[in-house]
């Protein structure tokens, strides 16, 4: 990730899958424009299968596009990743890129002065995400290190007015 140019694959839960075009079509058009940056690294904001994020549809959809960009691939979990096995295909898939398997919250360093944190916004999947649970004493320690820092989530449970969001 030598290229301070990110591209972010997440196009309203691209999904190289669907049925009905144009949205079928989008990621193997994003995935050109990776392509043509190869230094630039990818990140994810969850629902990287989309669906049911089973083993099959990580192999039969995003390996057809964006299985080519692993090696420079951090992933985001969302709630779709996380509908079939616990999430076990989804950390099985992007391996190192994905975190801790199990937690699906980790942080890295990005170039020479950005620390991205990535969260995990399916509590029942890590111990909650409140105060006091795992992740939350972990962001802890983290958030309060580092001058620069970006936070990628994927489908935050509330809005910043305090209300609940209605999206899956």
């Amino acid at each position: 990730m030598e290229d301070l140019e990110i591209l972010e694959d997440r196009i309203r839960q691209l999904d190289a899958c669907a049925p009905d075009p144009p949205v079928g079509e989008l990621a193997g058009a994003t995935a050109k424009l990776i392509e043509a940056r190869p230094t630039a690294g990818v990140f994810t904001l969850g629902d990287n299968s989309n669906e049911i994020g089973s083993a099959s549809q990580y192999m039969s959809c995003y390996a057809k596009t964006w299985g080519g960009f692993l090696n420079r691939t951090r992933a985001t979990i969302g709630n779709h990743d996380c509908m079939t096995s616990a999430c076990a295909p989804y950390y099985a898939y992007f391996g190192a890129a994905a975190g801790p398997a199990g937690k699906g919250y980790y942080s890295y360093n990005l170039a020479n002065n950005w620390h991205v944190i990535v969260l995990n916004s399916q509590g029942t999947e890590v111990g909650g995400t409140g105060a006091g649970s795992p992740q939350e004493t972990w962001l802890r320690v983290h958030a309060h290190s580092y001058d620069w820092q970006f936070i990628p989530v994927a489908g935050s449970t509330f809005t910043d007015s305090g209300t609940q969001s209605t999206h899956d």
